[in-house]
């Protein structure tokens, strides 16, 4: 098993989450728990440890409530204290409950789900794109000729029945496509993955 204590590159860590739909503990919430009370001198088997989570967290009252970091805390630790009573480490419990909460508390301690990246990597070129390609608000909030976005600067050379300039026009627009191309690149191995992940095919 990994050594848990090791922390994942920075980009496979986010803090925020809804409900354990974007993050899972690392490597995984049992490998961890048994990794915590190993280092603090108890020894627990996987399988066993598996069970007794399971169980308690099927006998669990939830909290409505999840703002007041004094709630966490003692919802957490009840729940530690519960799964190492099942596991018949009673005596080690007050100890070992604390260090739990510490560790599952660090952001550190968690990762991505693997089909969440391509979700995230997709979500940040559309956002990307959205402004980049912004026309009408730009057009209206923005009276600095130096401040006009891309799009509201292309349009300035275009004069009506006067005609327009073409050239200057598909130059600009030309350039226009060169951050999203560097954006794609940067995440292109996310969304390839994620196709891979998915089973999609052309």
């Amino acid at each position: 098993m990994s050594n848990p204590t090791a922390t994942p590159r920075p980009l496979e860590c986010v803090f925020l989450d809804a409900g354990d739909t974007l993050l899972a503990p690392w490597p995984s919430f049992q490998g961890r728990f048994v990794a915590v009370a190993r280092e603090h001198g108890v020894s627990l088997e996987e399988a066993q440890a598996d069970a007794a989570i399971a169980a308690t967290a099927r006998q669990m009252v939830w909290p409505t409530d999840w703002t007041d970091p004094a709630t966490q805390r003692e919802l957490w630790c009840g729940f530690y204290l519960e799964v190492l009573e099942r596991l018949g480490r009673a005596g080690d419990h007050p100890r070992l409950a604390g260090a739990l909460y510490r560790s599952f508390s660090d952001p550190a301690a968690y990762k991505l789900f693997d089909d969440v990246r391509p979700a995230l990597a997709a979500l940040c070129i559309l956002t990307f794109l959205g402004n980049w390609n912004a026309f009408l608000w730009p057009l209206i909030v923005i009276q600095d000729p130096l401040m006009r976005t891309l799009p509201v600067g292309l349009s300035q050379f275009s004069y009506g029945e006067a005609g327009s300039r073409w050239e200057l026009i598909m130059t600009g627009a030309s350039i226009a496509t060169v951050p999203v191309l560097i954006v794609f690149a940067i995440f292109q191995r996310q969304i390839i993955r994620g196709v891979a992940l998915t089973g999609l095919k052309g």
